[in-house]
């Protein structure tokens, strides 16, 4: 048995319409939602499609939405399942991963091939995309104390990610980790990717098949995107070999909900 977590608020729920659609596709899985606000309309299509739903703190949501990632997976861990899923909301699914999990590994993450060979260090891999099991809860826990502390020495590639976005950029462009809000698990999960891509000299290649690594004693895995959470796909359905989740981004959001609200992903307050 497998588990989804994912999560939206009531603003960014349509963005889901794919979701919803393709659920089926995902065998012997549960599926949990977070969110902050969704309407009753809105947790009724949930239960029909028999996800269940968590409702969290507004103010949590606005002020350290992406920090809560960890706490949210933390949260699912139970003895009953072999392994898990955190994914964003706008995706859909083409076809059945479960094999995925019969592979050794704690934490197994979705590395951003185009983000490598361009060296964007914030989004080596998908913060929004990782597939998991029980053995990743000592790493969760982890990355949570080294995100409140703003770093850590067994994981100096964090400090390093945010120095690139604190440091020698235009204001409109300078983000700081004490923002828990946005980037804080990307960037700790590209943190583990950075690692074993200097140690190698940019030179491995990714795909279907996972690539292993040891990481400070936690078993990681790493698959192309390409395969587990193609990005900016076109919002529409079609089997495809090797593909087994789709990314919609603001280019597939924008032909379901229109380009202004695609734009919007949750409301903030003030």
């Amino acid at each position: 048995m497998f588990k989804i977590i994912t999560l939206s608020d009531s603003n960014y729920f349509d963005c889901g319409k794919l979701f919803l659609q393709t659920r089926n596709v995902v065998k012997n899985h549960d599926i949990v939602l977070y969110h902050p606000d969704l309407t009753s309309k809105q947790l009724i299509t949930l239960d029909k499609h028999r996800i269940s739903h968590v409702k969290i703190d507004k103010n949590d949501w606005d002020n350290k939405m992406q920090f809560m990632k960890f706490q949210m997976v933390l949260n699912e861990l139970e003895d009953v399942y072999d392994g898990y899923l955190l994914i964003d909301w706008d995706v859909f699914f083409i076809n059945n991963w479960s094999k995925l999990y019969k592979h050794d590994f704690d934490l197994c993450i979705t590395v951003r091939p185009q983000e490598i060979k361009r060296r964007v260090l914030r989004a080596l891999g998908c913060g929004g995309g990782f597939f998991f099991k029980n053995g990743a809860k000592g790493l969760f826990e982890y990355a949570q104390k080294v995100i409140l502390k703003g770093g850590d020495p067994g994981i100096d590639e964090y400090d390093r990610i945010w120095n690139t976005l604190e440091r020698g950029r235009p204001a409109h462009k300078t983000h700081h980790r004490t923002a828990l809000r946005w980037w804080v698990d990307q960037i700790f999960i590209s943190s583990i990717v950075l690692r074993f891509l200097e140690e190698r000299n940019f030179k491995q290649k990714f795909g279907i098949n996972p690539v292993f690594y040891d990481f400070n004693g936690y078993k990681i895995a790493f698959v192309s995107e390409r395969n587990y959470n193609a990005i900016k796909s076109n919002a529409k359905v079609t089997k495809e070999k090797n593909v087994f989740i789709k990314h919609l981004q603001y280019h597939g959001r924008s032909q379901i909900v229109g380009k202004e609200k695609a734009r919007i992903q949750e409301k903030i307050n003030g």
